[in-house]
């Protein structure tokens, strides 16, 4: 099989003269469109990239064989009804893993300037992917004890958490996790944890989050997804003390298009091959 020219939406950020260099390097062509030509054209694609993804009657899109997700969340897909079968759906996950890796272990580091050691602590892991792995092999070398969960597998949540000093939060946005995390969740942090999310907002209920800190219950928390992003400038979160918020830049990198444009030329490839694309997206689980 043998797949045409890339066509490409771009809800917010433009970037499209360097992602138009980076593909023609790969030997293919992009096409930009707008909200008006991707619906036009639908019928007629077969190779579609975006971002947050758009809303289309997805049963026209007669010739499309793969999308590709320009991060790793893909929440904003589902449900993709009508969505013909034999269509491949790829994220980016792993496009940001050392950034993101990076970010947690920085967030658990910046609550340990009082001359306390981390090891010996107990950090859980929620959602055990390519950044969760990583994660954990940075906290095991600095002599932590991992607990972990596989968004895939069965696992004890509140057990987890009990057992842990520090939650790091990196499980996919799906019905089985939004407000995941809530407030019988957080009761059950030993006092003085840390909690830090870095996968998507939705997952942690942040007004029993907030109630925690506010409470003195828990040391901190650090957040760099939210529900609503932005945060509203009134947002009561923005007083809560012990809560640091970022704006989702834990996987923002100078040339993340680059990385983006490789992984995506690559499991076009793969699927020209007759092999999976390599972050393929299982639809029944959403991720």
């Amino acid at each position: 099989m043998t797949l045409g020219t890339i066509h490409a939406w771009l809800s917010g950020g433009d970037h499209r003269k360097a992602m138009t260099e980076l593909v023609r390097a790969g030997g293919r062509e992009i096409v930009f469109l707008s909200d008006a030509e991707l619906d036009a054209h639908i019928g007629e694609i077969e190779v579609l990239l975006f971002g947050i993804a758009p809303r289309l009657d997805w049963a026209r899109a007669e010739r499309l064989r793969f999308i590709q997700v320009f991060g790793s969340g893909t929440d904003s897909l589902w449900p993709v009804t009508g969505l013909p079968e034999r269509v491949q759906i790829a994220n980016a996950r792993g496009v940001h893993l050392p950034e993101m890796a990076d970010y947690a272990l920085a967030a658990i580091l910046r609550f340990e300037q009082d001359a306390t050691t981390l090891r010996g602590k107990t950090v859980a892991i929620l959602g055990l992917g390519t950044v969760g792995r990583a994660v954990a092999e940075s906290c095991t070398s600095l002599g932590m004890r991992v607990v972990s969960a596989r968004a895939s597998e069965p696992y004890d949540l509140h057990g987890l958490m009990g057992e842990a000093d520090y939650v790091v939060v990196l499980l996919p946005l799906t019905p089985r996790t939004s407000d995941m995390i809530d407030a019988r969740a957080i009761a059950t942090l030993k006092p003085g944890a840390l909690l830090i999310a870095m996968s998507r907002g939705g997952i942690v209920d942040e007004a029993a989050l907030a109630a925690a800190l506010r409470s003195g219950r828990l040391r901190g928390a650090v957040l760099d997804v939210l529900a609503k992003e932005p945060l509203d400038p009134a947002s009561e979160l923005r007083t809560v003390p012990n809560l640091v918020l970022t704006p989702h830049i834990a996987g923002v990198v100078p040339n993340y298009i680059d990385r983006l444009v490789a992984l995506a030329l690559d499991n076009i490839a793969r699927l020209e091959r007759g092999a999976a694309p390599k972050t393929l997206v299982d639809r029944e689980r959403g991720y």
